[in-house]
């Protein structure tokens, strides 16, 4: 029994069925394989584990919740059924109410309070791998912008400059002076919208906002007239 996750112990479960635990592993693993074709998670019924017995060998074995405890009764039948959900149903009962009164480990036997400990310990132990998880991610989200967010928008600020030139065919575009002009532009209003000495400053989570920003830009009235003047001087 662990009772903080508030599982029981494949073995104790065996023994409530009256089934050899090997054959109970045997059904439960095809249970899960059941769940997991079914785009079920097995975790809310079955926790794989393992245990070692007094010869210090390691066996497997499952943690089972009481949703597993009423999925292993729905498989019985008649008064084998009825027998296990009632003693099932009186063990958790007696952990919620060990729980919620408090427990002290040294009143309970070693192996129990080496499981306990043991269980204790794996929780922590994922806690911690979960934080450290999010954290890394975090941690990448606020880094500088990497080759691929830069490359999203490099190509956003040429395709928004081409467009504002009135096309690579255009005059304006042709002008490199004057291209270059446009570009300079759209950089130096992501930067000053960002708050950033250049670009490649954007922290990666803003590169989508940075791309929308981009797409946003308008030219300024001294570059579109500017633009405007050399296509139409060229048309003429």
């Amino acid at each position: 029994m662990n009772q903080l996750e508030q599982t029981l112990d494949s073995r104790e479960v065996a023994q409530m069925v009256e089934k050899d635990h090997n054959k109970l592993l045997r059904d439960i693993r095809e249970y899960c394989e059941q769940l997991s074709l079914s785009k079920i998670g097995q975790s809310d019924f079955f926790t794989e584990n393992t245990y070692t017995n007094d010869r210090g060998k390691e066996y497997p074995c499952y943690m089972v919740t009481k949703k597993g405890c009423e999925f292993i009764a729905n498989k019985l039948t008649g008064v084998k059924g009825t027998t296990f959900t009632a003693k099932y149903i009186n063990r958790f009962h007696d952990m919620a109410e060990t729980i919620a009164n408090g427990f002290d480990l040294s009143e309970l036997s070693p192996q129990l309070q080496l499981l306990i400990s043991v269980e204790t310990e794996q929780k922590r132990q994922r806690k911690e791998l979960t934080q450290v998880r999010t954290d890394l991610q975090e941690f990448k989200q606020e880094m500088p912008i990497l080759g691929i967010e830069e490359s999203r928008i490099t190509t956003a600020v040429r395709a928004k400059g081409t467009a504002c030139l009135g096309g690579k065919e255009s005059p304006a575009y042709q002008d490199k002076s004057l291209r270059g002009k446009v570009y300079s532009d759209i950089y130096s209003q992501l930067k000053r919208e960002f708050g950033v000495s250049t670009y490649k400053a954007i922290r990666r989570s803003r590169c989508d906002a940075a791309v929308n920003a981009v797409e946003r830009y308008t030219l300024p009235a001294i570059l579109r007239e500017q633009i405007e003047s050399v296509n139409r001087q060229v048309r003429i």
